[in-house]
């Protein structure tokens, strides 16, 4: 009831609700204590490296590099103010230092951001780590690299990046939402408050807290999510499937839907308009699944069980999933409009059927003996 009502409240995923709770609170708590909050400020700075470190330890296990350099990251800009604000006491947001770690919260965002929207290699995780230490580099150079030369004056330069990332970066999670990318927004965000509030040495060590504690906890909810349920569309797992399959009952009916020439349609359209295609087939199949459990089995396959149906009214099922998806229009755009079809099988479970493996490899024999001829068919195993 809880998850419904913040899905309404935030009209686009449940996922944005467990970060956003986490930033509101840590905002919201700031607001209240920061009047009296020097005795806090230094268990929420011993809070920061054990966050710190716990996180390293889960990225390490998950094997995860580049979340390893974002955090690298946020402690280059954490340490960063904090010997700032010992060197220059309170002059020390006038430095030219101070602005350019403002420039390179931005940076570092956008950077993290293109990099996992367009699936860039890990390879290329070598090049970002030499970035982050080129930037603090810079950040310690800064009196050379710019005072003598140019000057100060980045005040309004940092005050427009701000406004852009923002912008872009809301642009983003709306076309291509999940909880990593909400919870790599607040967190961002939780960095950049604690960068303007870091006079206060309490400010300064919530906020930056908060920001290593939404990515973690994002992160692991994730990971729990993925273990049980496909990420893009919201169905059972593959892994859902291994195990609800030792416990089906013993009457009911497999059926497969494959999408049709997948492979020339990541071609065609590339992986994140194919994953639009993928959710909007998604809905005409929970719309005409007939309560069925709906598994993602592999990117272009989808298993739905049938409990306690025969083959043959299982296939008037899938004939009519099959002719919807067929007869629909998916629109990606107002200029691109795709037309897409499925080919289904069904088969039910035999007394002589060992497990539930036994059916799904009969099941899918049936529709590779079709897809052999045609496409766009339903086949009985």
């Amino acid at each position: 009831m809880i998850l419904k009502l913040a899905k309404k409240v935030f009209s686009t995923t449940v996922d944005i609700f467990l970060p956003a709770c986490l930033f509101a609170f840590c905002t919201f708590f700031y607001c209240d204590k920061a009047i009296s909050a020097d005795m806090q400020s230094a268990f929420f700075h011993t809070l920061f490296y054990i966050l710190f470190v716990i996180w390293m330890f889960y990225i390490f296990f998950c094997k995860r590099s580049r979340d390893g350099i974002l955090s690298l990251f946020l402690v280059f800009c954490y340490i960063g103010l904090n010997v700032l604000k010992q060197k220059y006491a309170i002059a020390f947001d006038k430095t030219v230092q101070y602005q350019l770690i403002g420039v390179t919260i931005l940076c570092n965002w956008l950077v993290y951001v293109v990099m996992d929207f367009f699936k860039v290699s890990k390879q290329y995780d070598f090049y970002f780590l030499c970035f982050l230490l080129f930037q603090a580099c810079l950040v310690e150079n800064a009196n050379v690299f710019f005072v003598e030369n140019f000057g100060t004056g980045f005040d309004i330069g940092v005050i427009l990046c701000w406004m852009v990332s923002i912008l872009v970066y809301i642009v983003y999670v709306s076309i291509y939402p999940n909880i990593k990318n909400y919870g790599t927004f607040f967190s961002f965000l939780c960095a950049g408050l604690g960068f303007f509030n870091s006079e206060s040495a309490f400010g300064l060590s919530l906020y930056f807290s908060f920001a290593v504690l939404i990515l973690f906890v994002s992160m692991v909810y994730l990971d729990i999510y993925r273990y049980f349920r496909d990420l893009l569309t919201g169905v059972y797992s593959s892994k859902s499937y291994l195990r609800h399959s030792k416990n089906f009952p013993l009457k009911y009916s497999l059926g497969i839907i494959c999408i049709d020439d997948y492979e020339k349609l990541l071609k065609i359209f590339g992986e994140n308009q194919v994953n639009i295609l993928v959710k909007l087939i998604m809905k005409i199949i929970l719309s005409t699944s007939y309560g069925a459990e709906i598994y993602r089995y592999s990117e272009d396959e989808f298993i739905l069980i049938f409990k306690n149906e025969d083959k043959k009214q299982c296939f008037e099922y899938l004939e009519e999933i099959r002719r919807s998806i067929a007869g629909s229009e998916f629109v990606l755009n107002s200029k691109r409009i795709v037309k897409i079809t499925v080919s289904a099988g069904v088969s039910e479970k035999k007394r002589s059927d060992a497990d539930a493996d036994t059916v799904l490899m009969r099941t899918r024999e049936a529709v590779q003996r079709t897809y052999k001829f045609t496409q766009n068919m339903t086949s009985k195993a």
